[in-house]
């Protein structure tokens, strides 16, 4: 892998030995590019060396392994981000008068079990037995509309 991750061309490059890339001056590593839909390894890796910038082939046995990987990077990559920005969000306050009730993605189940609790915070209701990720990112707008609608405390 490391040896795609140094393996980098331009666009103009990369479009020259045939792949469908934005002409827009930016740099791409190989590795990168193996996350385009229809981009195989083999592909890749004859583009490089023949323009000298890869290091060594990547290795029989991790040739699989590292096309799924790169295949699926930018999609973890967002999963991490989406993960980051949910753990600083777990302190976040759920507003005092909200409506359970009035948010289409919660199942009945986790309105009532909602509502009998009455969660403070996205950690708490985190907490609650039943009530899905989905639910939670559903709370989570919620929090994050009341709590950006607020004016600034003065002191």
């Amino acid at each position: 892998m490391r040896s795609l991750r140094g393996a980098v061309l331009t666009s103009h490059e990369w479009r020259a030995a045939g792949f469908n890339v934005a002409m827009d001056g930016s740099r791409k590593d190989a590795a990168t590019l193996l996350s385009h839909p229809h981009t195989a390894l083999d592909d890749v890796e004859a583009a490089a060396a023949a323009l000298g910038r890869l290091e060594a082939p990547v290795e029989a046995i991790a040739r699989e392994q590292v096309e799924i990987d790169c295949s699926y990077a930018k999609y973890l990559e967002q999963q991490e981000k989406d993960i980051a920005k949910w753990r600083s969000s777990v302190d976040l306050a759920l507003p005092a008068d909200i409506d359970y009730a009035a948010l289409p993605s919660l199942r009945r189940e986790e309105v009532e079990k909602l509502e009998r609790q009455q969660p403070k915070t996205l950690s708490a209701a985190s907490k609650i037995e039943g009530v899905t990720p989905t639910a939670l990112m559903a709370l989570f707008a919620v929090a994050k509309k009341t709590s950006s609608a607020k004016p600034p405390s003065t002191i």
